[in-house]
């Protein structure tokens, strides 16, 4: 039997340990916080999920709910009840570099002797390595600045100026939810309106239809795959909070000056608190860099077709962007994705492989 190790227990982790187990394979399930759930059990819990509910179910539990949408608090508790259904077991490590060598792999964790693998899978998702805009003047400004990972509702801000940094989903929710509360906020954008999804088209959620087209070749959607590109927010009353002046677009930032903010148009503005809803990336500086990236871009994601490795055989990716399909990353790529890895590593002739590196 081969020796596999998973590297993060959020939902890709755990999927793929369940998938395994299911196939007779144990595998060693590290995570740098030794707890399941990865992101979601430090993640605003009042977030509403934008993907259905039938679209966010890993293998092996169903996720019994009648709410059509769930929160991250929700969601949170179901990855607990998923780990203790499979009997997964989350140990405490923090993986700090991998080698190959004779056909295995040589982990050399941060507080332990090296271990060798025959397989290991990384799954340690993005929510912990924040992207932050690179603007003058911040970092010596009044403001009270914060990531989009750090936000925990609209409370802290009532009675205060908020520009909020970005266009894309984070943006977007963050946006909405100060209005809801009765919170004018302000967005600065790179492009001149923000790119928006409807949730619903002829009376069903719009994940129903985007999933049909999530079988097409990765090369139509490279500047997505690459990181380049980030997909639209969901508009659930951003547009009519725009038009009641509850949210205001501004052009993207040229400086910070103390509270002000100056504007690529020459205007300025003053704001007590900032959020970059800049996104994130995938860290996986433990990897070679040879090994670790798609492109020249360290924030790209990995290299891989059908989440296997091109430099390295055996070294698979779960829940990163277009490893195998176009919805790698999200809930309903990684379910389908755990299940294809947990097949290929079954299936591996290890007694071959032993020899071969």
């Amino acid at each position: 039997m081969p020796a596999v190790l998973i590297v993060g227990a959020g939902p890709s982790g755990l999927a793929t340990a369940a998938c395994l187990k299911h196939r007779g394979i144990g595998a060693r399930l590290v995570d740098r916080h030794g707890v399941p759930g990865g992101a979601y059990r430090r993640m605003y819990p009042h977030i509403v999920l934008a993907s259905p509910t039938r679209y966010t179910v890993l293998p092996g539990l169903a996720l019994d709910t009648p709410d059509e949408y769930i929160s991250a608090q929700a969601y949170r508790n179901y990855l607990d009840r998923y780990a203790a259904h499979h009997a997964l077991v989350v140990e405490q490590a923090d993986v700090q570099h991998i080698d190959r060598a004779d056909g295995r792999f040589q982990v050399r964790y941060s507080a332990q002797a090296p271990e060798h693998y025959d397989a290991v899978v990384v799954a340690t998702g993005m929510f912990e390595f924040p992207k932050w805009p690179a603007l003058e003047g911040l970092a010596s400004s009044g403001l009270h600045t914060l990531h989009s990972t750090q936000w925990h509702g609209p409370e802290p801000f009532r009675g205060r100026r908020l520009l909020i940094v970005g266009g894309a989903t984070s943006a977007v929710e963050i946006a909405e939810e100060c209005a809801r509360a009765e919170l004018r906020v302000v967005l600065s954008v790179r492009r001149k309106d923000v790119a928006l999804a409807r949730q619903r088209f002829l009376g069903r959620d719009l994940h129903d239809f985007v999933a049909l087209f999530e079988w097409l070749p990765r090369s139509l959607m490279k500047s997505y795959c690459s990181g380049k590109r980030s997909l639209p927010g969901t508009d659930l009353g951003f547009s009519e909070f725009r038009r009641r002046g509850m949210i205001r677009l501004r052009p993207a930032i040229a400086r910070v000056e103390g509270n002000t903010v100056v504007f690529a148009d020459h205007t300025r503005e003053e704001f007590n608190a900032l959020v970059a809803a800049t996104g994130y990336h995938f860290d996986v500086s433990f990897l070679p860099r040879e090994v670790a990236h798609s492109s020249d871009d360290d924030n790209s994601p990995p290299l891989a077709d059908g989440c296997e490795n091109a430099s390295w055989p055996r070294l698979y990716f779960v829940g990163m962007p277009c490893v195998r399909g176009l919805n790698s990353e999200f809930l309903r790529g990684i379910a389908s994705d755990a299940s294809w890895v947990a097949r290929k590593i079954s299936s591996q002739d290890w007694k071959r492989h032993a020899h071969q590196d």
